[in-house]
């Protein structure tokens, strides 16, 4: 749905998923992170990959894209509230104020998950939401 929303607006992405997986979480709160992370991707990326899988007892809800990446010595630093990194300031200051990641790791975390800041090869960024498989 998220994704259908995206493309619906004009915006480029992949979407590559099983046709059902159940996940225990709050949905909305889940949509938003994922919202949050495609929008991001999109601002710093040519193309925007979006999977879902099941890896042991969690899915894997992963969006990729071709930017530039975030150096491994800002990756804890862009998931705090209002930090925005060098490739983020270079946007108009009202585009963003660098809350997305903040609230994606935080939704990720009270639905029982995580969320990891992954290097892409050969470039880019994988913003991967470990959620546990509804059982």
């Amino acid at each position: 749905t998220v994704c259908d929303d995206f493309s619906d607006a004009g915006h480029a992405l992949r979407y590559d998923a099983p046709a059902h997986l159940y996940v225990r979480c709050a949905p909305e709160q889940l949509m938003r992170a994922i919202q949050n992370l495609i929008d991001n991707s999109l601002k710093f990326g040519g193309s925007v990959e979006v999977r879902v899988r099941s890896a042991g007892a969690e899915a894997l809800i992963e969006v990729e894209d071709d930017g530039p990446g975030i150096p491994a010595v800002e990756k804890d630093r862009v998931l705090e509230p209002f930090y925005r990194g060098d490739a983020a300031r270079s946007l108009n200051d009202g585009d963003s104020f660098g809350l997305g990641l903040s609230i994606a790791r935080s939704i990720a975390v009270q639905n029982g998950g995580r969320l990891e800041l992954v290097d892409a090869k050969p470039h880019g960024l994988i913003a991967r939401i470990a959620v546990p498989l509804e059982v």
